[in-house]
């Protein structure tokens, strides 16, 4: 009765003796399958996670999105998967650019952006004219690490907006209001007083 192949050897047709298969991948640590992802690019990331259910789950594993930065590829990908991402991801990112990112813009998955991303150190949202207030100040409510804060062009941006900075932000040293029409000197004084860290003011 022949052994497992695990255990044994096999003939090839030619009389010789094969060492049994060996599954390289499957007996990976974890770690080291992740790394070795970890030199993927998010669009090729998003590709492989189609091989099959294992390479979805690793290519999706937050460890790999410390650093978000959908202006790279947000229009090379389907919103769903951007989604999928963001949620996933949320407690790992630190570094987050949404500049450009039309499907962040959407109240819904701006919502989910704000309940998954609360360890941000630096947040770009140059441009997402469609961030409600509402979100937007949640976002800065749930992030007291923040460093950097690129808000330029923002119609949500008012002085109530600055005002939470101040109250939250202890950390900030960069603050972008350029070209927010609906704050003032009064809104950035205030950041200027409860932000003692505070180096850049544009």
């Amino acid at each position: 009765v022949p052994l497992p192949q695990e255990v044994a050897a096999t003939r090839s047709r030619s009389g010789t003796m094969r060492k049994p298969r060996c599954d390289f991948w499957a007996s990976m640590p974890d770690e080291i399958r992740i790394q070795i992802f970890s030199y993927l690019r998010p669009k090729e990331l998003v590709r492989v996670s189609r091989v099959n259910k294992e390479f979805h789950k690793f290519c999706f594993d937050g460890q790999l999105w410390t650093r978000f930065d959908a202006s790279e590829f947000y229009q090379d990908i389907p919103a769903e998967s951007l989604a999928k991402i963001i949620v996933s991801a949320g407690p790992f990112v630190k570094d987050l650019n949404l500049r450009g990112c039309l499907q962040i813009e959407h109240y819904q998955r701006a919502e989910v952006v704000v309940k998954s991303c609360k360890n941000l150190i630096n947040a770009t949202l140059d441009g997402c004219r469609n961030f409600q207030r509402s979100t937007l100040h949640k976002l800065i409510r749930a992030n007291n690490k923040l460093a950097n804060l690129n808000l330029t062009s923002l119609p949500a941006v008012t002085n109530s907006t600055c005002k939470i900075i101040s109250q939250h932000c202890p950390q900030l040293e960069m603050l972008n209001v350029s070209w927010c029409k609906h704050t003032d000197a009064r809104g950035v004084r205030m950041v200027i007083r409860g932000c003692p860290k505070l180096r850049d003011v544009r």
